[in-house]
């Protein structure tokens, strides 16, 4: 049995383009788990409308990405065997009918592991997320491929990119990785970044971590959170991002970040703030004053 987890607050027609694309699956054994924190558009009302045999669990607004896909799992742990799966998508993505079948067929070819998908941008026609290499010493880390976006032709003939840091846009989870590594760390990272550490811990428990070149997730990065590399962002906006929790740019998540996953917390911290308002300068000189795009 797959349990796809999907945490939800609000833009319900993204989530129901989302279902739509999972009741097509050719792989019928599955279940799904949305969790809904707080959402004011009606979302739990319309998802059950439309797929009545969704489960959906309910947050207060401030369950945040990682504590909805803890409660999933939590909710779902007294008949999670060994044998299962939890497959975690966000609610602004799409696959082709065959995505839980070729990660299934993946995790089947190469065991003891964890496994994630492709991001394809329609928009850009690129695929992102190629995965990352953690150091302890530095945030300035090893990418699988110098770009942030390449085509998908350069995939061709590659079955999987090895990586450490994962995002969970559609990752697949062997219940008996749950069972041994436990929960995402709602503590400390409450947004964003949680999956990332996961992919740390789990690998530190001894499994590999892998992308599957032919499971592919479709999202618009335009959907997605803060980012400077997508949006236009003023000076004052980015400010804000640095305290908001909504922000992968959150200086005391960075921090949190530094002191949990860093050799010598302090240094990585200021490199890593280094790094982050670099890049926004960065984007800015590129921007409005090159006029082009980032990357």
């Amino acid at each position: 049995m797959v349990f796809i987890i999907i945490p939800v607050f609000n833009r319900v027609a993204l989530t129901l383009d989302c279902l739509q694309s999972l009741e097509k699956q050719t792989f019928r054994d599955y279940r799904i788990i949305v969790v809904d924190d707080g959402s004011t558009d009606g979302s739990g009302e319309k998802i059950k409308a439309a797929y009545p045999k969704v489960e959906i669990l309910k947050g207060d607004g401030n369950y945040y990405w990682t504590k909805c896909v803890n409660t999933a799992i939590r909710h779902l742990q007294p008949e999670l065997a060994e044998t299962d799966f939890i497959l975690h998508i966000n609610n602004d993505t799409t696959v082709d009918s065959t995505y839980i079948e070729q990660l299934l067929h993946f995790h089947q070819a190469y065991p003891n592991s964890m496994v994630g998908s492709l991001s394809y941008d329609p928009d850009s026609e690129m695929i992102s997320h190629l995965g990352i290499y953690h150091s302890r010493w530095t945030p300035f880390v090893k990418q699988n491929y110098r770009e942030e976006e390449i085509s998908r032709s350069r995939l061709d003939g590659i079955p999987y990119l090895k990586t450490i840091n994962i995002s969970a846009r559609g990752l697949l989870i062997p219940a008996y990785i749950i069972k041994k590594v436990g929960l995402l760390d709602e503590q400390n990272f409450p947004q964003y970044r949680s999956d990332e550490d996961y992919g740390i811990r789990c690998r530190e428990a001894g499994f590999n971590i892998y992308i599957s070149t032919n499971a592919i997730v479709y999202n618009s990065r335009l959907n997605t959170g803060w980012d400077h590399t997508i949006h236009r962002v003023s000076f004052r906006e980015f400010y804000r991002s640095l305290f908001s929790l909504t922000s992968t740019n959150n200086l005391a998540i960075r921090w949190k970040w530094s002191k949990k996953n860093a050799a010598l917390p302090p240094v990585y911290y200021l490199l890593d703030v280094a790094k982050l308002t670099g890049g926004f300068f960065k984007s800015m000189f590129v921007r409005r004053i090159l006029g082009k795009r980032l990357n």
